[in-house]
């Protein structure tokens, strides 16, 4: 990412998916399995490490409006828009 989101903007996405960054974590991410992996990291920091790593977020995640979604499976998406 040029221009990766902040650890609030990160916070107020997960917001509208109903998500925690816990459930965000893409865990078997190599940099996540090396760096990070074990620790007990709370929210707040996970919000940083993810505005630093962008890429140890699962995706895609869809928004429309002020609701959006994980798309993890494609099926989710289906009923998301309809």
């Amino acid at each position: 990412m040029k221009n990766p989101l902040t650890a609030i903007e990160w916070k107020d996405l997960f917001l509208q998916i109903g998500k925690s960054p816990q459930e965000m974590i893409r865990t078997q991410d190599v940099l996540w399995k090396n760096d990070y992996k074990g620790q007990a990291i709370d929210n707040e920091k996970l919000l940083g490490i993810f505005s630093k790593h962008p890429k140890l977020i699962k995706r895609p995640i869809v928004l429309k409006g002020q609701k959006g979604v994980l798309v993890q499976p494609i099926e989710v998406l289906k009923v998301f828009i309809s």
